[in-house]
């Protein structure tokens, strides 16, 4: 059975005679060249297609012909209750205690210092100053005091600190909008003295860390601007030196200046 040689075979053993190189280049090396350059085109053309759809999606995606004036979802959400600047000032009843020891290495933790109040009654309040971002959320700073009398001994409080309100049920809608949660961290200090010398600290807080938080209701409205109503908070401070809490009973007012 003869054998079958390709014409590449032969070109590459120089048997093929100098004059079949044209016959060569012109069955074998054209077309292959113009099969290599019809499939760059081709992908250049493909490439340049796919370039073009990719612009006119952009182009389509921002054009204003495909939004829809009225969807909802493109709304801008006007704030109802609260926006912008706020500030408030809430005030009530305490019912608390401290103990702990005074603010010096050489007596904390010996029992012949440590001094417990027992519980006393008095006021507790605080103010805060904030920004309400939504109509269920409000940040700010606070800044809180409070005063025990506890029989022989008085306690004094302050703190300074973060100041955080939200109204997790706003979304059920009427009166539930105006229910709200907050809490209050930051630093604080407080002494106990002797109610006959009160220049005498049975307990020193130095710096303590301080945590609150409490339930209010500001159903109570005047307008669009002014809102208030009852709250029940805790607030509790601690360190190496002083344990002191009291729970507070009152009335809190809260005004949203900017609130149309």
């Amino acid at each position: 059975m003869a054998k079958v040689v390709s014409l590449e075979k032969l070109w590459a053993c120089g048997r093929m005679p100098p004059w079949s190189s044209f016959l060569f280049a012109a069955l074998v090396l054209a077309p292959s060249s113009a099969l290599a350059q019809g499939r760059d085109a081709k992908a250049t053309t493909e490439a340049q297609k796919e370039a073009q759809s990719q612009e006119q999606g952009v182009r389509s995606l921002g054009t204003t012909d495909l939004v829809d004036p009225n969807d909802p979802t493109l709304q801008p959400v006007p704030m109802e209750r609260r926006s912008s600047f706020t500030m408030g000032l809430s005030i009530g009843a305490a019912l608390g205690s401290a103990a702990g020891f005074p603010n010096d290495p050489s007596k904390i933790g010996l029992n012949r210092y440590y001094t417990d109040s027992g519980f006393g009654a008095g006021y507790g309040g605080r103010i805060w100053v904030g920004a309400a971002l939504r109509d269920w959320l409000t940040v700010g700073l606070t800044f809180g005091s409070s005063g025990l009398d506890a029989g022989d001994e008085v306690v004094f409080t302050g703190m300074v600190g973060f100041h955080v309100e939200t109204f997790p049920v706003y979304f059920l809608g009427g009166a539930w909008r105006d229910a709200g949660v907050m809490l209050d961290a930051g630093v604080a200090t407080g002494i106990v003295t002797p109610k006959s010398d009160t220049s005498t600290l049975l307990v020193d807080g130095g710096l303590a860390s301080a945590v609150g938080g409490g339930l209010f209701y500001e159903g109570i409205r005047f307008g669009s601007k002014l809102a208030m109503g009852p709250y029940l908070a805790y607030d509790y401070r601690y360190n190496a030196s002083i344990r002191s809490g009291e729970f507070i009973i009152g009335w809190r007012t809260a005004i949203y200046p900017r609130q149309k």
